[in-house]
């Protein structure tokens, strides 16, 4: 049975959700069994052989780590563009004249 999507913010279908499981499979991680060798805080890779096989395993944690640390940090910030010091500063898009 397919699952139904709620709606995102503004009704986005589209929308993945900061640090669910969607979002861990969109930047290519899964949940760890106990088999999987490299963890981190119960993730995985999805796919262990993306980097090929001359890989050091100590990049491979690394990207591991990062994944990681991005699935767990939160929701990113609100984008904004009146303070450039403070976080989530975008600036104003550019739009053509007439």
């Amino acid at each position: 049975m397919a699952k139904t999507l709620k709606p995102g913010p503004a009704g986005n279908l589209d929308y993945v959700e900061h640090g669910s499981d969607r979002h861990a499979a969109m930047i290519g991680l899964r949940k760890a069994d106990k088999e999987d060798t490299l963890q981190f805080h119960g993730w995985t890779l999805a796919d262990m052989t993306l980097f090929g096989p001359g890989v050091l395993e100590g990049y491979v944690r690394e990207v591991l780590r990062q994944k990681g640390v991005t699935l767990e940090t939160g929701a990113p910030p609100t984008p904004q563009s009146t303070d450039r010091s403070a976080p989530g500063y975008a600036p104003p898009m550019w739009t053509p004249n007439g």
